[in-house]
């Protein structure tokens, strides 16, 4: 079944998926052949892989007054 839903999904809809869930299924293995796999499936499988954490850059506001001040000055 949820299967089914993921396939569903448009892709909009699934980087919000992998957004708020790739987190939670890092440590589960599943074995798989990549005979049995689609070709959406190898290509979410790909995606999965590109998942990185995104810097802390600390207050992005104070960050862009900061540009804008040394950009333009006060």
């Amino acid at each position: 079944m949820a299967h089914k839903i993921v396939d569903q999904m448009n892709e909009e809809q699934l980087q919000g998926f992998i957004s708020l869930f790739g987190g939670m299924f890092k440590n589960i293995k599943v074995k798989e052949s990549n005979k049995t796999l689609t070709e959406k499936q190898r290509a979410f499988r790909e995606l999965e892989k590109l998942i990185k954490p995104c810097p802390n850059i600390g207050d992005y506001k104070q960050e862009w007054l900061n540009y804008l001040d040394e950009r333009y000055g006060s």
